[in-house]
């Protein structure tokens, strides 16, 4: 295992850890998200992609883009904002479903005004211990 994805794998289960203090995570769970955090550097697949991680840009024909996110920009969005003081925050990660698992990642801050969510959902391969990098899907909700 090479030092970055030694790195990211170590920031991902702190994340985690962070992200599920509430609850004791079981193996399945740290086996996805060790899976998922091999797949740092992994692009989101445009026609998946509905968060701003890295903001917008503007579409030649009009209109604007999300800018490119990868595994890793999610990981590090979460890890930014965990480290904020927080009175109204939501997480959470868990994976549902016999055979090939259906996984959401989630954060956000719910107040009485405004709120808003970030979530990535995955599906994750217990057999193989990998993620499905066709499934990755990024998604803010204001």
């Amino acid at each position: 295992m090479s030092p970055v994805t030694t790195l990211s794998t170590g920031l991902c289960l702190l994340a985690l850890t962070t992200c599920a203090a509430a609850q004791p995570l079981d193996e399945d769970t740290r086996s996805a998200l060790r899976a998922l955090s091999r797949l740092a550097s992994a692009e989101i697949p445009e026609t998946h992609l509905a968060c701003e991680i890295n903001g917008t840009s503007t579409h030649p024909a009009g209109g604007t883009l999300n800018n490119p996110v990868t595994v890793g920009d999610f990981i590090a969005s979460y890890l930014s904002w965990s480290f904020q003081p927080q009175s109204s925050s939501v997480r959470s990660f868990s994976c549902e479903g016999n055979g090939l698992r259906q996984c959401i990642w989630s954060f956000g801050e719910h107040k009485r005004t405004e709120g808003w969510n970030r979530f990535l959902h995955f599906t994750y391969d217990p057999q193989r211990e990998a993620v499905e990098p066709d499934s990755l899907r990024c998604i803010d909700v204001p």
